[in-house]
C-alpha cells in the first residue's frame, strides 16, 4: 500500500523528541500573540485543562481551533495568538 500524496516531509523530525523536556515555560494567555523565531520552536505543548488554540504550525500555516487534549499535544507551533474553550495550565516543551 503506498503512502498517500499529501503526507508532509518530516524533515523537522528529530529523533531525541522521546526524551524529557529540558526547559519548559508556562503561557497564560497575557501578550498574546506568541511568536516563537525558527529555532525556538517549542517540540510540544503540555495542557492542564483540554481547549484549543489559534495560531501557526512549525512551517507558518495558519491552524484555527485546534483541540487541545489534557495532557501532551505533539505538535509543533510558531506561533499562538488566542487560547480556547478553556484551555488552561499550558505549558511549551523544548
Amino acid at each position: 500500500m503506498a503512502l498517500p500524496a499529501n503526507i508532509p516531509d518530516f524533515t523537522s523530525y528529530q529523533p531525541g523528541l522521546g526524551a524529557p523536556a529540558e526547559i519548559q515555560f508556562k503561557i497564560d494567555g497575557e501578550g498574546m500573540p506568541l511568536v516563537f523565531s525558527e529555532n525556538q520552536i517549542p517540540r510540544g505543548i503540555l495542557c492542564g485543562t483540554a481547549g484549543g488554540l489559534n495560531g501557526k504550525d512549525a512551517k507558518g500555516n495558519v491552524i484555527a481551533n485546534l483541540p487541545l487534549q489534557a495532557g501532551y499535544n505533539p505538535i509543533r507551533v510558531s506561533e499562538i495568538t488566542d487560547l480556547l474553550g478553556g484551555a488552561a495550565d499550558i505549558w511549551v516543551l523544548y
